[in-house]
């Protein structure tokens, strides 16, 4: 199980281009998914997000806009992954990752 995020985006977009090019070379270390959505192709999306395109977004939660914010990005992936640690049931290794434990990270 990995991180599935979603990039706003807009065709002609410039920012957004820049963003899921940064993502993309990111995915490798990280190994997260990322999903591209044009807003201009769903008007609930659009007038919703107007003009702040592009969004990198975990589900609905709003991780950074027009700019790929490399620290919050981070933030956010370590807090799936101590979420997926702890839905499989590896508490020790959620432990670690919160910085609790000593236990390594991947049995």
């Amino acid at each position: 199980m990995s991180a599935r995020l979603t990039v706003l985006s807009r065709e002609y977009c410039h920012l957004c281009q820049q963003m899921i090019a940064q993502l993309e070379d990111l995915r490798g270390r990280h190994g997260f998914e990322v999903e591209v959505v044009d807003v201009d192709r769903d008007s609930a999306l659009e007038e919703r997000w107007g003009d702040k395109v592009p969004v990198l977004l975990d589900g609905e939660h709003e991780i950074c806009h027009y700019f790929l914010d490399a620290g919050a990005l981070e933030a956010r992936l370590a807090r799936i992954a101590y979420n997926i640690a702890l839905q499989q049931g590896h508490v020790r290794r959620a432990l670690c990752l919160d910085g609790i434990g000593d236990a390594p990270l991947f049995p």
